[in-house]
């Protein structure tokens, strides 16, 4: 529910974003913010306990996204304490970055593989997910050798999966069906 909510308060506030023309200077603070924000378990603590005075939690954040920060980003800071909504901080970079991406015409995808990608093999996924869906791709690439062998593509609510672990679930599967 929270990622709902905060997806809601995002596109509120990168319509605000996009009219003051700063989407990039507001990305690049927030996930400065986003890093600090989990780094850190004391600042997530204070932001999220109830007892603590919204007056204390801005005065945390405006430290912690400091003067330069745009005022339009220090204004939704304080909107989001004064509506007691501090759990959006969770997921605020990355709905923004995805909202924003959109708003780019990129979209993101998610490689997992077995071994390490190499820089061609990253290019070769990233051009070819670009030719079919004919926009960019913002790809970022993770190992797991749970999967034995081969990749999963993750694009959206869309898994493409060519892994050696995902061929032997299916395998699996259809024996328990034959056999029950």
């Amino acid at each position: 529910m929270i990622r709902r909510v905060t997806r809601r308060y995002v596109n509120g506030f990168l319509q605000a974003v996009v009219e003051a023309d700063c989407v990039e200077p507001v990305e690049r603070f927030l996930k400065d913010f986003d890093r600090t924000f989990r780094k850190n378990g004391e600042i997530s603590e204070v932001i999220y306990h109830p007892t603590v005075p919204r007056a204390s939690k801005k005065k945390v954040l405006r430290q912690i996204i400091g003067t330069e920060a745009p005022e339009l980003l220090q204004h939704f800071f304080d909107f989001v304490i004064d509506k007691k909504r501090e759990r959006v901080f969770t997921f605020l970079y990355e709905e923004y970055k995805a909202a924003a991406d959109r708003l780019k015409g990129i979209v993101g995808a998610k490689v997992r593989s077995a071994v390490d990608l190499t820089k061609e093999q990253v290019e070769a996924i990233s051009g070819l997910l670009e030719q079919k869906l004919n926009t960019k791709v913002d790809l970022a690439c993770e190992k797991d050798q749970k999967l034995i062998g081969g990749l999963q593509v993750f694009l959206g609510s869309y898994i493409i999966d060519c892994s050696a672990k995902g061929r032997l679930d299916k395998l699996y599967k259809k024996l328990l069906e034959s056999a029950g």
